[in-house]
């Protein structure tokens, strides 16, 4: 839910979260308040097993290592993202 209320059936999702509404749906009905964004994604299920740490999507830890090494180093493929004080967004540590 990017902005407002939306109600998922008798479930409501508040702004900021994310639903997980399951496997083959062949409809959706979604109730929202006026002026509210919603962003809906799906497809079919991957076969492969996909990482995902803050903003990096990657194959393995290994593509995940390199996009953090590539954002620290302020490569051309994550352009310029400034932080609130107009320095370069840090990326968190690793786990």
């Amino acid at each position: 839910m990017l902005e407002g209320r939306l109600a998922l059936g008798a479930a409501n999702v508040a702004e900021n979260e994310l639903a997980y509404l399951g496997l083959h749906r062949e409809q959706l009905t979604l109730t929202l308040a006026p002026g509210a964004r919603v962003l809906l994604v799906g497809g079919e299920p991957l076969d492969e097993d996909i990482y995902i740490w803050w903003n990096f999507v990657g194959h393995s830890r290994d593509d995940i290592a390199q996009a953090l090494a590539d954002w620290n180093a302020g490569a051309e493929r994550f352009g310029k993202v400034e932080g609130d004080n107009g320095e370069p967004l840090p990326a968190p540590e690793l786990p």
